[in-house]
């Protein structure tokens, strides 16, 4: 089998469809004309670049959500000045404030992350108490 240097950068984007399609390797090296490390080094150059392309994406959508987020603080701030000083409506603007910042951090990843089991015990306990038991019975005697 003769082995070129290079794939195009058409052929690459084939080799991904096919990746995609979960051909294995070595049938899309031969496809190619190529080792079949070419295809494997084409495909993670690819998927690094994807996972590059998905990070900055991200990176993006979570500073829009947090720019969200702060204009919702700064128009309940401004609501709370304009309430009169006997009126219970700051309060609801105080706790939007409040759960906007944590939002916020949550997008930050500054929120503690708790993860409450006992659901999942409680399951196991029960999963053990509903099993069948054997009771190993005296035998009878003969009379």
């Amino acid at each position: 089998m003769s082995r070129r240097p290079a794939l195009t950068p058409d052929e690459q984007s084939a080799v991904w469809d096919q990746y995609l399609h979960r051909v294995p390797l070595s049938t899309i090296a031969k496809d190619f004309a190529v080792g079949r490390g070419t295809i494997s080094r084409t495909i993670d150059r690819i998927q690094r670049e994807l996972a590059a392309d998905r990070r900055q994406d991200l990176e993006a959508a979570r500073a829009e959500s947090i720019a969200v987020y702060h204009t919702c603080q700064r128009e309940a701030f401004t609501r709370i000045r304009l309430c009169p000083p006997t009126s219970t409506a700051g309060v609801g603007y105080l706790s939007q404030v409040i759960e906007c910042q944590k939002q916020v951090d949550r997008l930050l990843g500054l929120e503690e992350i708790t993860v409450n089991h006992r659901g999942d015990h409680l399951l196991r306990v029960e999963e053990i108490l509903n099993r069948p038991v054997l009771l190993a019975l005296p035998e009878r005697a003969s009379a």
